[in-house]
């Protein structure tokens, strides 16, 4: 069975009245492994989550809409919600005025709200590059941002890379990887 746009926006403004879990699919070559998480903000443009793995929370995913293909909260994503309720799970919301109107408003409203955000771009031509930048935020433009990368090693780049909002898939904040990294980095100089 097709789902159309109309039904996964109602099943995703369900969930976020009832606080529940969906599991996401998104584009195959956007991404072959579903999402799971709780929906806090939509847009026509963009699906704001709290990020769930493995009954935990993940921090928060903000994903653009137009690559969702399917959107469920059926059986499973009832279960999984009785076992996050019967374990106390405490899924926190912190940011319950999130604006995702588009990438420039999301990215100026977290840009002094969060340590360190994962951006998934578009694959470029550079075999190098993997689709993933991590940093800080240092400005935000009318078509474009710029952030300062750090690495695995939690080393800072010394000038900011130019990122495109036409080319940014997902950003993922608030995750034990990126807040460990920055408690761990080397001070920015």
């Amino acid at each position: 069975m097709m789902i159309n746009k109309h039904d996964i926006k109602n099943i995703i403004e369900h969930c976020m009245k009832s606080n529940s879990n969906l599991t996401i699919t998104r584009k195959k070559n956007i991404d072959k492994n579903e999402l799971y998480g709780i929906p806090i903000a939509m847009s026509t443009k963009l699906l704001a989550l709290k990020y769930l793995y493995d009954f935990e929370q993940d921090g928060y995913m903000v994903i653009r809409m137009k690559d969702i293909v399917k959107v469920c909260h059926g059986e499973i994503e009832k279960y999984h919600d009785k076992i996050l309720i019967g374990e106390n799970i405490a899924i926190k919301n912190s940011y319950e005025n999130i604006a995702v109107n588009n990438w420039k408003t999301f990215l100026r409203y977290i840009s002094t709200k969060v340590n360190l955000i994962n951006i998934s771009e578009k694959f470029k031509d550079d075999p190098k590059y993997d689709g993933l930048i991590i940093g800080k935020i240092e400005s935000t433009q009318d078509n474009d941002m710029n952030i300062f990368e750090i690495d695995p090693l939690g080393r800072w780049k010394k000038e900011p890379t130019v990122v495109y909002y036409e080319d940014i898939i997902s950003v993922h904040f608030d995750s034990r990887y990126s807040e460990m990294l920055f408690k761990y980095r080397e001070e920015f100089s």
